[in-house]
């Protein structure tokens, strides 16, 4: 029972499914021998080959012609929260996302906002610089990792009431994030599109 992609290509598809072998046969004794393979899809939705990535960051350029670098330096460019933003979902269905929380300093209690349906996705937890928190809101593979010094926690204990796993309609949906020290979070999006 080997794993499996299949891909499947058309003028405006270009999608794969993943499964295994389920039954492989074949007629021997058959002037013209077929074989027949039965592969087995956990999940029937076909997946688009690329996803989309949004960050719910911007980056301010800061550089300009003519400079001078003083003694204490010169920023090149900021990074900073964006209000609202549009997370795209190419696919025909709805589908989840795999949510990258970033501190780049010390911030807590995450929370991610779906501004159209005032639906969340909350977490009660305290974040130092380096660490990553990895949600998954895909159906089935529902998770919440705190990434820290190399060492994998799991949060699911720490989501908080009321959240909601996520999902992004088809065509994308807006999105915030809010947390204590914003501007020290970054946040990132990944969607595949389904079909």
């Amino acid at each position: 029972k080997d794993k499996l992609r299949v891909y499947y290509q058309t003028e405006t598809r270009d999608v794969y499914i993943d499964g295994y072998v389920q039954t492989f046969s074949v007629g021997f004794f058959q002037k013209n021998e077929i074989a027949q393979i039965g592969i087995l899809c956990p999940d029937p939705m076909l997946k688009g080959v690329t996803n989309s990535a949004t960050s719910l960051s911007e980056i301010t350029p800061l550089f300009e012609f003519p400079f001078n670098i003083d003694s204490v330096g010169i920023p090149f460019s900021e990074i900073g929260a964006i209000e609202e933003t549009l997370v795209e979902n190419l696919g025909d269905m709805e589908a989840g996302a795999i949510i990258t929380l970033t501190a780049m300093g010390s911030c807590s209690n995450p929370v991610i906002w779906n501004t159209q349906t005032n639906q969340y996705f909350g977490l009660t937890a305290d974040l130092s610089t380096g660490d990553k928190v990895i949600i998954s809101t895909i159906k089935k593979q529902k998770s919440v990792k705190k990434i820290s010094g190399g060492v994998t926690t799991n949060l699911i204990g720490y989501v908080t009431s009321g959240s909601t796993w996520l999902q992004i309609p088809p065509g994308g949906g807006y999105f915030t994030v809010e947390a204590t020290s914003l501007e020290n979070l970054r946040c990132l999006f990944e969607v595949d599109e389904l079909y």
